[in-house]
């Protein structure tokens, strides 16, 4: 009863002589703002405010060099477009996510080259002990730095590979801060037999590579919607990047942005991402307190999109030796019109969402759809890591999702349920024509023909009851932007544009919490040289 398509510089710290000469002209020609800053609104990581309060001895001081660290890639690992869908996934991801709430206190490198083992044992493996509750929350970065260094590096403290790192912590996993007897900067000494065995409490579970690219660029957008989803998800991210002055130079307030994506290269770089906003990712930083806010700093979406050359996630800490029987808590299945989609006679395209979250991870899923009145029937096509499906429901006939979560030692959750949800479409004969609308026959729309205007400032309403609506219009290659209204707040611009006309298509959707009489609005822009914005049916879910 119903049709399924499924939507998934080296560098040490240290600059050559030759370089670091350029970069030191370059400095006295401009001490004013630091390159690349910007101020910028949006979220604060709550770890950034809970930073204020770090001793002393994590923080660092004006002029003093702090240590990078990452190496390059050697094997190139392409991030899943299928997981980055430009606008779909803008939309589907929230508009900021915020995870610093277990980060552990700012660490402080020093010199040491240490920035990779700083991010993966020192902040991430924190966060996820602290997320645990787990009695340990603080791992000495060193266990594993001593063992991973590129000793063939001029300088004996060189820089080390993530994955080396990660995988230190799978097979040995990291002593704590308190048993390791090796300060922080001690990368010479390496763990004895009673570090070792300690270590062995505190492995991870598994690691998953988001990209790697051995060239030292970032990969633009389809990156930067990796990182936004996996921290959607839950897991903060360890990423590197090449470090440019805007970074360096980071501001000290909570507006910081570095937008710096033509400065000279410094060095390459590790540090754990762990919120987003609209304006981009919240980083925290092993430089101490000093640097950035609170030791904290943002990453614009530029500067992740062209930087940000690898990426990587763990699936939290290995269990314990006791048995896990804690089932998966499912979160809400969510619906949504499926951006880009299109309209049929008889069919919506919609797309049905869930996230449930594990001490250990989720491993599987298993979804149920039921029509009408009819008994649920398991949806087999979807695969079992899928979070979301898309289907084609039928027009006037009802529909409703329940999906359940499977964790690694087998501890199914309960069901979760989406609301039951009809499909309808009007179509624009509905709507009189005014003096700024006319309504134009074309055979690729719903019902033979579109209602579309060219005036600035022009608007059109639906108002309907449901949870959902969706306007359905074409594209073609005069088409503009026009604002969005959801119920009188504004969602920004939806753009029209189409290099050759294409009608039916789902331009644009209001979602809304509860079930009731909604309003969705456009105004035209009157885009400069293609003023023309065509609305060819609205679709509801009620």
């Amino acid at each position: 009863m119903f049709v399924q398509s499924l939507d998934r510089i080296r560098c040490t710290g240290r600059l050559s002589a030759a370089l670091a000469m350029v970069v030191s002209l370059l400095a006295l020609v401009a001490l004013s703002a630091p390159a690349g800053a910007s101020a910028a609104p949006g979220i604060v990581p709550a770890g950034a405010e809970q930073g204020k309060g770090i001793a002393e001895s994590a923080q660092s001081t004006a002029g003093e060099k702090h240590g990078m660290g990452a190496l390059l890639p050697t094997t190139q690992v392409d991030a899943k477009a299928s997981l980055a869908r430009s606008g779909e996934a803008a939309q589907l991801l929230p508009t900021s996510i915020d995870l610093s709430g277990y980060s552990v206190p700012v660490g402080n490198q020093g010199q040491v080259g240490s920035c990779v083992t700083w991010t993966v044992d020192y902040a991430m493996l924190g966060w996820y002990s602290k997320r645990d509750n787990r009695s340990v929350q603080s791992f000495n970065p060193m266990y594993t730095y001593s063992q991973i260094r590129n000793t063939s590096a001029i300088e004996p403290n060189g820089g080390s590979y993530p994955k080396d790192a990660l995988n230190v912590a799978l097979t040995q996993g990291n002593d704590s801060m308190a048993h390791y007897s090796h300060t922080t900067t001690d990368y010479a000494s390496l763990p004895n037999a009673s570090e070792r065995a300690n270590a062995a409490n505190y492995k991870i579970a598994g690691w998953d590579p988001l990209f790697a690219y051995p060239s030292g660029a970032g990969n633009g957008t389809i990156s930067a919607e990796m990182i936004k989803t996996a921290l959607a998800n839950g897991k903060p991210v360890a990423i590197s990047l090449t470090v440019r002055p805007g970074f360096n130079n980071m501001a000290h307030t909570s507006t910081t942005l570095d937008t710096d994506t033509s400065g000279i290269p410094t060095g390459r770089h590790e540090i754990l991402a762990v919120a987003y906003d609209q304006y981009g990712v919240w980083i925290q930083n092993s430089w101490g307190t000093g640097w950035g806010y609170n030791g904290y700093g943002r990453l614009s979406w530029e500067v992740v999109g062209k930087d940000v050359y690898q990426a990587d996630t763990i699936r939290g800490l290995a269990a314990t030796t006791t048995t896990d029987t804690t089932a998966p808590t499912m979160g809400t299945v969510d619906q949504q019109f499926q951006l880009g989609g299109l309209i049929t006679a008889t069919t919506a395209p919609t797309r049905f969402s869930w996230l449930a979250s594990d001490n250990v991870g989720v491993s599987a899923y298993e979804i149920w759809v039921k029509t009408d009145t009819g008994s649920y029937v398991r949806d087999t096509t979807v695969a079992a890591n899928a979070t979301s499906v898309s289907y084609a429901l039928l027009i006037g006939h009802t529909y409703q999702v329940a999906v359940k979560a499977r964790d690694a030692a087998g501890n199914w959750s309960s069901y979760a349920y989406s609301v039951t949800v009809t499909p309808s479409v009007t179509d624009d004969k509905a709507f009189s024509t005014t003096s700024t609308w006319g309504r134009y026959n074309l055979t690729d729309s719903y019902g033979g023909t579109y209602m579309a205007s060219s005036q600035a400032g022009s608007s059109f309403t639906y108002t309907a009851t449901g949870r959902d609506l969706a306007l359905i219009g074409p594209r073609f290659s005069t088409a503009g932007r026009a604002t969005l209204y959801c119920d009188g707040t504004s969602y920004g611009l939806v753009d029209a544009y189409g290099a050759t006309t294409v009608g039916r298509q789902v331009l644009t959707w209001c979602h809304f919490s509860g079930s009731g009489q909604h309003t969705l609005k456009i105004v035209l822009e009157g885009t400069s040289g293609r003023p023309w914005f065509g609305v060819d049916a609205f679709a509801a879910l009620s």
